[in-house]
């Protein structure tokens, strides 16, 4: 009896530790290759910032690192975010460490940019003014996604404090039900 006690709980700080490592955020490098359906041939490169490693979730940002030069845009870093673009549709499913699904699109600099990641099955970019873009029309297969920093197999530090505490509740009631029985036996 005493020793399923201490399996118990160990067995429960060992899953406190999985259940966190599960809720940590991925960030991913993408990159789509347009081809000529768009006018312009070239490549979009970005990285997708802060999404759950397993199941469907928003990003925390999107972020374009470079564009083809005939877009007519200046490049530096841009972000595609909620507080200077207006977001559309923003899923990404996470499984294994690969994005599985994704939808995004979105419009920036008050409509003179739009952006999509397999929106309609359309990945590209486009200055709207000056009616030039590049993408694909491939879906999900038209956009190359990379981890860019796999989940670490070491736990969180307040893991290893709940995993501690746990062990330690287990200990002290094992021994107060050792000492009791052995109480039990001393006084019979």
């Amino acid at each position: 009896m005493n020793l399923r006690v201490l399996g118990l709980t160990f067995l429960l700080a060992g899953a406190s530790i999985d259940f966190a490592r599960a809720g940590a955020l991925l960030d991913f490098d993408f990159c789509i290759k347009g081809d000529s359906s768009f006018g312009n041939c070239g490549t979009i490169t970005g990285e997708i910032i802060g999404l759950k490693s397993w199941g469907c979730s928003s990003p925390c940002d999107v972020i374009i690192t470079s564009l083809p030069r005939n877009l007519g845009v200046r490049m530096s870093d841009f972000s595609v975010d909620s507080s200077c673009w207006t977001v559309y549709d923003d899923s990404f499913t996470v499984r294994c460490g690969q994005i599985t699904c994704a939808n995004f699109y979105s419009i920036g600099d008050d409509g003179k940019y739009a952006f999509a990641i397999n929106h309609d099955g359309t990945n590209e970019f486009e200055n709207i003014l000056k009616n030039r873009g590049v993408g694909n029309l491939c879906g999900l297969d038209g956009v190359t996604f990379t981890q860019v920093k796999p989940c670490s197999s070491v736990p969180e530090p307040s893991q290893y404090a709940a995993f501690v505490f746990l062990a330690v509740v287990g200990l002290s009631v094992w021994r107060r039900r050792f000492a009791s029985a052995a109480m039990a036996r001393l006084s019979a």
